[in-house]
């Protein structure tokens, strides 16, 4: 399952949200600010911001359309 963390007013989001619907790519999205604070602290150690995206192949944060592909092929 993919899990997509997000916070309102989040333009990355929305367009990764987006981009995962038009891919037909199933994804839980959940407010960012009800991660826990050692998941908080470590995406600020690694310098993320929203959105953060888990699944089975790891953790990414932003929106990047090759791996909105990447994940749309995994799909397949």
């Amino acid at each position: 399952m993919i899990v997509v963390w997000t916070q309102p007013g989040c333009g990355p989001c929305y367009a990764l949200k987006a981009a995962l619907k038009a891919g037909g790519v199933p994804f839980d999205e959940r407010d960012a600010a009800s991660a826990d604070a050692d998941t908080l602290a470590g995406w600020r150690a690694k310098g993320w911001t929203t959105p953060v995206v888990e699944h089975p192949g790891g953790t990414f944060s932003g929106f990047d359309p090759a791996k909105v592909r990447a994940l749309r092929d995994a799909r397949r």
